[in-house]
């Protein structure tokens, strides 16, 4: 009873298009530099996408796949990682 009540919260605030929850399969994640490339896969820029000032600088939110679970092999997230992935 409990489960689906917190399922039907969920999917309530998922389609009320507000933008505090991701929906299932993706999540909300601090991006502080995006590589630009062209079409042709060329790279064109590193945009800085940070906001704020001195130490206290944060990346911007993006809606993202949601990442994948790393144990023992190396796995990359679809299109978006941290730079050791890159």
């Amino acid at each position: 009873m409990i489960l689906q009540s917190l399922c039907d919260y969920y999917w309530r605030k998922a389609n009320s298009g507000d933008g505090n929850i991701a929906p299932q399969g993706w999540e909300k994640v601090s991006i502080p530099f995006v590589i630009v490339l062209e079409n042709s896969g060329e790279f064109v820029d590193l945009e800085d996408t940070r906001l704020g000032e001195g130490a206290r600088k944060a990346g911007r939110q993006f809606l993202v796949p949601q990442s994948v679970k790393r144990t023992v092999k190396v796995k990359a997230n679809l299109l978006w990682d941290n730079s050791s992935y890159v």
